[in-house]
């Protein structure tokens, strides 16, 4: 064999490229779909976008080592990582482009029953549903050869199958298409083995239609709520119910969609100085002010993200993570936060002073109380 990746751009020029002569008596061209691929895919976030891992293993039963491995990509701006010893290229077919992998020597081929890493695509586009393609080692015949239909084409004569790799955001937006897509890549995940169960399936597909109600019905704040929703229990099911590839395409396409959607404050009650009343404030004070962020029926506080609370005109951060407690005795779970006095800005005079923050999810939420200002003379 000849180890080096002229011999790699030749094989590819030849399953691209050649013409499908037929003639008799002439050897066939050699099969190259005698491997059983599997394919696992990750993706993680990076600081403008995504990267996408992919694991390839040959089953024990293959007949063919892997030695040209390929993933649909559904846009032109990424770039790829291989492991060692491999060499990657983009190559584009009518209504089809691929990044491609080939490995430059017999050892670093995927022989039966083994598995490697390293195949990586960085990219800013979305996880979509998009095909894999997996090719077995072939001894080019010498002189001509019988082609058949199909066997000069890569993209025929390999294993396919299907992965998550990146796609564009769509452009124009609208959410409920949008959402039609995310029902889509559930429908998909479950034969494909992504989601284990129809009842999993059938939660998540209920989620994206609720949510496409109520965005229909202008009611944004239901449908954020219902959205962020999906991301704590994506959280919850993930390497469950969820496999790496579901847990993907519904999280970082569920963050997407509320990214896009307009953004409304959630009035909470907060309770300043709980059991304290009136609320005084002594804006000397090296002390901690107390706040309680209160649950009711339209308003559940254990959602809050504490890393985003700020209090009183500076801003102040709370001074811990809180506190989950029934404050107000109704029977509901509230937040108790601290602030330290001095860091709010609270001056004296002041009559009121607000929190600030988002829930899980990001949507925002906004409460104020009234305060008493003491010790000012």
């Amino acid at each position: 064999m000849k180890s080096n990746q002229i011999y790699i751009s030749l094989i590819l020029s030849l399953l691209l490229n050649l013409p499908a002569l037929a003639q008799v008596n002439l050897p066939e061209f050699p099969s190259a779909i005698e491997v059983e691929p599997r394919v696992v895919a990750e993706v993680d976030t990076i600081l403008q976008g995504f990267t996408y891992q992919y694991q390839v293993s040959n089953e024990d039963v293959a007949l063919q080592d892997i030695w040209i491995f390929m993933v649909e990509i559904k846009t032109v701006n990424f770039s790829a990582t291989t492991p060692f010893d491999w060499d990657s290229s983009n190559i584009m077919r009518s209504n089809i482009s691929v990044v491609t992998w080939g490995a430059n020597d017999f050892p670093v081929m995927i022989t039966p029953d083994s598995a490697l890493t390293g195949f990586g695509v960085s990219s800013m586009g979305l996880p979509s549903v998009n095909q894999f393609f997996a090719s077995g080692y072939i001894d080019l015949p010498q002189g001509e050869f019988d082609f058949k239909k199909g066997t000069n084409d890569i993209f025929f004569n390999s294993v396919k199958g299907f992965t998550i790799g990146p796609v564009d955001p769509p452009d124009p937006f609208d959410a409920s298409t949008f959402l039609d897509t995310l029902k889509s890549y559930t429908t998909q995940s479950l034969p494909l083995g992504w989601i284990t169960d129809q009842t999993t399936a059938d939660k998540y597909e209920g989620h994206f239609s609720t949510a496409q109600m109520q965005l229909q019905q202008q009611d944004t704040t239901a449908a954020r709520s219902e959205l962020q929703t999906v991301l704590q229990e994506v959280e919850q099911d993930s390497g469950n119910v969820l496999a790496s590839e579901a847990y993907a395409l519904l999280r970082f396409n569920t963050e997407y969609l509320l990214d896009q959607l307009p953004v409304t404050v959630i009035p909470v009650d907060i309770d300043i100085k709980p059991d304290d009343d009136p609320n005084s404030i002594n804006p000397k004070s090296k002390g901690v002010i107390p706040v309680a962020v209160l649950t009711d029926q339209n308003f559940d506080a254990t959602t809050v993200d504490v890393s985003t609370v700020v209090f009183g005109p500076a801003g102040a951060q709370p001074v811990h993570n809180g506190h989950i407690e029934d404050v107000d005795g109704d029977g509901d779970d509230d937040l108790m936060l601290h602030f330290n006095t001095r860091d709010t800005g609270i001056q004296c005079g002041d009559t009121e002073a607000s929190l600030s923050g988002t829930i899980l999810g990001g949507q925002a939420i906004k409460g104020s109380d009234s305060i008493n200002t003491v010790g000012c003379k």
